[in-house]
């Protein structure tokens, strides 16, 4: 449930904090994951833990977050490469 959720919320930034380096982008990267959560709580199995459900969304926004600053770091270095 979402309480559960929000009970854990310090233990959710700590992992989030450790993975991303940076407690403001772990601050964003809850946030946003939190927002999720609110429209996909439904979609959780019966029996299935809610903490650990979180916890995989959680990976996958890390995951998502490096996929998308190696694409801008890329995308940085081709223009770079283009200007010189």
């Amino acid at each position: 449930s979402l309480d559960t959720l929000v009970e854990n919320h310090r233990a959710f930034l700590r992992f989030l904090e450790r993975r991303v380096g940076s407690r403001e982008t772990a601050e964003d990267l809850l946030q946003d994951a939190f927002g999720r959560a609110l429209t996909k709580l439904e979609t959780l199995r019966d029996g299935e833990s809610a903490v650990a459900w979180f916890y995989r969304l959680l990976r996958n926004a890390v995951i998502d977050h490096y996929r998308r600053q190696a694409t801008r770091t890329a995308a940085l270095a081709s223009l770079a490469a283009e200007l010189d």
